[in-house]
């Protein structure tokens, strides 16, 4: 049975991240995975992150999914590389995406290769392409995703409208992979307050039938000061545009430093005109205001159930690690109550440094890897980087 705690480590270098476009990019590709990490500190570059789970009946940790970040010369990023872990026999399934940009760092396409990781022939599955305009806002994005033969089977183009430098309207067409054309299916129209924040957004959608939109729904937002929205409404209506058939509430409640602290989401009760609270979502922040723990809870009749967590464990080191990789190395036993050791061949000794997911330093000394003793520690996960004939190696373990 595998612990439901996720360990999600993350490695940060000191080097710049240029450009906002790249800076989100980075932000939105780790939000492709579950409970990710959004990382504090735009003096840093996001390097790799690893999601690990607990396996109780093996008593070890087992790595679940890594993604690796590689940089031009100019820190814009040129691939990430996802690698999936299955249990059983090792497989490691491998996605690869590439990025190409124009002279204005703009990235104007991906391409993104996946298959068992040792294959020389990985295929492609996905490609993107985008289209700018003169003052570097998006006007066409076009995805394709292919079936592992080259040939595609779904396609989306979305093309964006701006008024005054804001945009205004997003509009989805769907491929048809046997007529090869494109088909009218959502379009959603923004509106703006005083402060240029987006506060109503009308989402129509396509009548095959007349050829013509026709009103969905409209999503209402309050933001704070900070403009960060505290408030979502969302009206779903029938199809006479005049009726509503769904109406719900999401507010978000924030930290002084801008983190989230609570997200909950309600249902409208129509007999009783009330707001009923349905979902909620606390996060509890560590000292660097990053999240520590995701407590997920579901209400019934008034009463939090308890639904499921999430633990946050960071290294966010700023010039400790090299910019080049570390060597990886295996330690027994892990998870480990006396003592670990390592095996690297043609080595006996090495500087041994432990810190903590904080990154707090526990333990330097140059040692015998064969007894490394860690009775000194606290119960945790420690990340230990050992040093030996100007190789560095690195590992994690869990102290019992």
């Amino acid at each position: 049975m595998k612990h439901s705690i996720l360990l999600v480590i993350c490695i940060m270098s000191s080097a710049l991240l240029t450009g906002q476009n790249n800076q989100n990019l980075a932000k939105n590709l780790t939000k492709n995975i579950n409970d990710s990490v959004d990382f504090r500190g735009e003096d840093q570059r996001l390097d790799s992150i690893s999601v690990f789970s607990f396996d109780e009946d093996e008593g070890m940790l087992e790595s679940e999914f890594s993604l690796i970040f590689e940089y031009n010369t100019d820190q814009s990023l040129h691939k990430s590389i996802n690698r999936e872990y299955f249990s059983g026999p090792k497989i490691y399934w491998v996605e690869e995406t590439e990025f190409f940009y124009d002279a204005n760092g703009n990235i104007l396409r991906e391409e993104t290769y996946a298959g068992q990781e040792g294959d020389p022939n990985l295929k492609i599955i996905r490609e993107i392409d985008r289209v700018f305009n003169g003052d570097n806002q998006i006007l066409e994005s076009t995805e394709i995703l292919f079936n592992g033969s080259e040939v595609p089977f779904y396609g989306e183009l979305i093309e964006y409208t701006y008024e005054d430098g804001l945009q205004i309207e997003e509009e989805l067409h769907l491929r048809d992979v046997f007529e090869n054309v494109w088909n009218p299916f959502t379009k959603w129209k923004h509106s703006y307050n005083s402060n240029d924040e987006n506060n109503l957004t009308i989402v129509e959608l396509y009548n095959e039938n007349t050829n013509t939109y026709e009103f969905e729904s409209e999503l209402h937002k309050t933001y704070n000061s900070n403009n960060q929205i505290t408030e979502l409404e969302e009206r779903n209506y029938f199809w006479d545009a005049s009726t509503i058939s769904e109406f719900k509430l999401s507010t978000y409640t924030y930290h002084s430093s801008g983190q989230l602290l609570e997200e909950a989401n309600f249902d409208w009760l129509p007999t009783t005109s009330e707001w009923i609270p349905k979902l909620r979502t606390d996060y509890e922040l560590n000292d660097c205001d990053n999240p520590l723990k995701k407590l997920d809870y579901v209400i019934e009749n008034g009463a939090d159930i308890f639904e499921g967590q999430s633990d946050y464990h960071y290294s966010i080191f700023s010039g400790l690690f090299d910019t080049e990789p570390l060597e990886k190395v295996n330690v027994l036993p892990n998870p480990a109550q006396s003592y670990v050791q390592l095996k690297i061949a043609e080595v006996d000794e090495a500087k041994i440094t432990i810190y903590d997911t904080e990154g707090r330093k526990f333990y330097s000394e140059q040692t015998s890897i064969d007894y490394i003793d860690i009775e000194m520690l606290p119960s945790g996960t420690f990340i230990l980087i050992a040093e030996a004939s100007n190789v560095k190696y690195q590992t994690l373990f869990v102290k019992l």
